[in-house]
């Protein structure tokens, strides 16, 4: 059964497929979001006409797009989350000392980046806030994220996503992913070294919640080769993103109980 056939049945199950195809795209016309929603061009235009209306998608000319509108309910999602409001200051300081970008993420059937700080010199990635990224196992956030789950968990993960290859570099053998899986968990540091774009690389750490001892989500940092390289990206990096992911796991102990 695929996810589509999971969706809700009714009116609220295609809006959310239409806003989720839009976000996905980035924008479209109406006859290509019928041709990826399996649906008539005479139905998904009465949708985003009711959307539009009710300003939660915006036209230009013959195209739509998601509105400004929707920042809302992800602002508020995110200011809700104890993780979110404790980390980012430490993710901004984090930018400052390591130079590189850096992101915080959480796991919701995928790999979702909730907050992300990076200096100008950063090569810019392809990394958008609220994105479902359903592969974990091409990302250092995604393969810490695996490593917090137990192996059924895991091995049901990659039942859905599979192990496909983003570059010559990406793990695609299972047995190998479940030894890099248990070296994350002794070491509590994940690596990604080009797996998932060619001249990137990014380390990450598991935050754990010191009440619950529960994942709350991963703090990770990411750059070019050309600078998180040698002892820089096997050491010293990987150090001060420990330091900082028990500093947040101190700090929202002290939150949650004072």
């Amino acid at each position: 059964m695929s996810e589509r056939d999971e969706m809700p049945i009714g009116t609220v199950g295609t809006v959310f497929d239409i806003l989720d195809e839009l976000s996905k795209m980035q924008g479209g016309g109406v006859t290509e979001i019928a041709n990826r929603t399996d649906m008539s061009t005479s139905s998904v235009h009465r949708y985003l006409d009711s959307l539009r209306r009710t300003g939660f998608v915006r036209k230009e000319e013959t195209e739509y797009f998601p509105s400004n509108r929707l920042l809302k309910y992800g602002d508020t999602s995110r200011s809700l989350n104890d993780f979110y409001t404790t980390a980012k200051p430490v993710v901004d300081e984090l930018v400052n000392r390591t130079n590189e970008g850096v992101a915080i993420a959480v796991e919701e059937s995928a790999v979702v980046y909730i907050y992300r700080s990076w200096r100008d010199q950063e090569i810019r990635s392809d990394l958008r806030l609220g994105h479902p990224y359903e592969e974990f196992h091409c990302s250092a956030a995604g393969k810490a994220l695996l490593a917090s789950m137990s192996d059924d968990r895991v091995a049901t993960v990659l039942d859905r996503q599979g192990l496909p290859a983003k570059t010559a570099n990406t793990i695609t053998d299972r047995e190998e992913l479940f030894d890099k899986l248990a070296t994350i968990r002794e070491s509590g540091v994940a690596y990604e070294d080009e797996e998932l774009i060619v001249g990137m690389r990014s380390v990450a750490t598991t935050i754990t919640s010191r009440d619950t001892g529960e994942n709350v989500g991963v703090l990770t940092v990411y750059g070019p080769t050309i600078r998180l390289d040698g002892d820089t990206f096997w050491e010293e990096v990987p150090t001060t993103l420990k330091r900082a992911g028990n500093l947040i796991e101190v700090n929202m102990q002290i939150r949650t109980n004072y």
